[in-house]
């Protein structure tokens, strides 16, 4: 027999029913399904953020979703955005505005859970593959929901000149971003998520773009995200969109269009999305000035719109959304970027060079000075037979430092100023093939051990798996990345991460045998302030 309590909450009390698979979102119903891997968890991929970017919506900024009058399968991927090189196939497409979305199966609508909001990397020229979230849930104790996006990259989402300006939009794949936020924050209740609880994260191209929303619009708050999380967060040369011309320019002479007699801006947004990506691919653009060809060249641009200035320069005077903040990087983040055939200084300034061509002759001076080749050349173990010229390793860090590890110390400085909590880390763990290899801990390393998606893990990293996910999950729960219960949320001693302070600079040092606390190494300091010196010469 009920008792009264139970009588009365069973009659008065209304009932929160879970999360159907089934979500009307009123433009459109979606059909999601349990995950196979956890069946805690339930997903819908493929829905649409935004119309789809074809036909006369090529090169312009991102529209609100169109009606579905019939109910929408939610059990696939949608299709990747196109980028170079490569052909457009099934699994890539030019309509490619989707994002997917993971939650815990016990969620409702009520129950505005924190959402981690993710951004894949790839340079914005391939699209970065969709990490599988069901782990990281899994860990969070079921606390959380995941979101991740493909955005437009390459040519239909960064490319720039005259034109565009004249007649579509520049920064697409930011603004393909900004979208899915504001997608997001109208709509990610349906899913059991808080809208006022979103950690925007992201890594490599991924991270630079968190960085290009703390800066969007003149650093517009529009409460889409409430934290940052930025893993080895790039930084690109950035142009103007009238200093891009050239892409415009080299892209209309491949197709023909320069010729067209409705003038090339039509030509291009009317072409064929083969005819076009096979331009795309005919050939890589070198960069204003340069003979070699950069890593990446498709990248974010001032166009007094979404980006108004450099991002150093707006940093230096406060104008970027404060919101707590974790932000680190890898011990060799330029490894696998780097030739193994720079054999001199004069080739490293050639590689660098190519990918930062602001840099002046007496810079590069500086530069070989504080990243000198003696420091470089000890204790590096190579495969037997590898071909790797000894001017590598200098090399890889002047790139690594250039694009990634000083612009992480640098905003880590930047947030502390402005009394934002900031957690800093520099992750170190490293697998016996890279060590072997000589990439040591590379770009992204990270990543594999946060998702642990990988079936099986060399021992180092399976080691580090407990302690990162407690470290990320604990940050998207509270904006700080130390568990509530540090000796019960896991089965390893998890070391206290304190606050990235600007007078002792330390950061938790993630590495094979070993996690803590610890300064940062005063060489990386002088590196890093001689790179904060020229970083608005060189455009970044």
């Amino acid at each position: 027999m009920l008792s009264q309590k139970a009588l009365f909450l069973l009659l008065f009390v209304p009932f929160v029913a879970a999360v159907n698979t089934l979500v009307d979102l009123g433009y459109a119903k979606y059909q999601g399904a349990t995950a196979s891997k956890d069946t805690n968890v339930n997903y819908w991929w493929g829905l649409r953020y935004a119309a789809p970017p074809v036909g006369p919506l090529r090169f312009q900024a991102p529209l609100k979703p169109v009606n579905q009058t019939t109910v929408q399968s939610a059990k696939s991927k949608g299709a990747v955005c196109l980028g170079y090189p490569g052909p457009s196939t099934a699994d890539k497409s030019e309509d490619c505005l989707f994002l997917d979305i993971e939650a815990p199966k016990n969620a409702t609508f009520t129950s505005k859970l924190p959402v981690y909001f993710y951004i894949q990397g790839g340079g914005f020229k391939q699209q970065g593959a969709a990490m599988s979230p069901v782990n990281l849930i899994a860990a969070s104790n079921y606390s959380m929901v995941v979101v991740q996006l493909t955005y437009r990259i390459g040519p239909y989402g960064f490319l720039g000149g005259k034109e565009i300006l004249a007649n579509g939009s520049a920064n697409n794949g930011l603004k393909d971003q900004r979208r899915a936020l504001r997608w997001v924050k109208d709509y990610i209740s349906y899913f059991g998520g808080d809208p006022k609880h979103v950690v925007l994260g992201g890594a490599s191209a991924g991270g630079q773009s968190v960085k290009m929303q703390l800066l969007a619009y003149n650093a517009t708050n529009e409460n889409l995200f409430q934290a940052a999380l930025i893993e080895s967060g790039a930084s690109s040369t950035i142009y103007t969109v009238e200093e891009s011309q050239f892409e415009f320019d080299k892209l209309a002479n491949r197709t023909g269009c320069n010729q067209a007699a409705g003038g090339a801006f039509a030509c291009l947004r009317d072409l064929n999305v083969t005819t076009l990506q096979n331009s795309t691919n005919s050939q890589p653009i070198a960069l204003p000035g340069r003979s070699g060809l950069p890593v990446y060249t498709y990248n974010p641009m001032i166009d007094k719109d979404f980006l108004v200035d450099y991002p150093t320069k707006m940093f230096d005077k406060g104008q970027y959304v404060r919101v707590p903040l974790l932000v680190g990087d890898d011990e060799n983040e330029g490894t696998i970027f780097t030739p193994k055939t720079l054999a001199s200084y004069n080739d490293t300034n050639a590689f660098v060079g190519d990918t930062f061509p602001f840099i002046t002759p007496d810079q590069f001076t500086r530069i070989n000075t504080y990243w000198n080749y003696s420091d470089f050349n000890q204790n590096w173990t190579l495969s037997p037979g590898s071909s790797a010229k000894p001017y590598w390793r200098q090399a890889s860090t002047v790139y690594g430092d250039i694009r990634y590890t000083c612009p992480g110390i640098y905003l880590a400085e930047q947030f502390k100023n402005v009394s934002q909590p900031v957690w800093m880390y520099l992750y170190n763990t490293t697998t016996s093939t890279d060590d072997m290899n000589g990439y040591g801990c590379q770009h992204t390393s990270e990543l594999t051990t946060i998702w642990n998606n990988s079936a099986t893990l060399d021992s180092n990293l399976k080691a580090q798996v407990p302690l990162m996910q407690a470290y990320w999950t604990s940050f998207v729960l509270r904006y700080d990345p130390n568990p509530t219960n540090p000796n019960t949320t896991t089965n390893v001693t998890i070391p206290k991460w304190t606050q990235y302070n600007s007078t002792i600079r330390s950061r938790m040092v993630l590495q094979t045998g070993s996690n803590g606390i610890a300064p940062i190494k005063q060489n990386v300091l002088d590196r890093c302030a001689y790179w904060k010196n020229i970083s608005s010469s060189i455009r970044q």
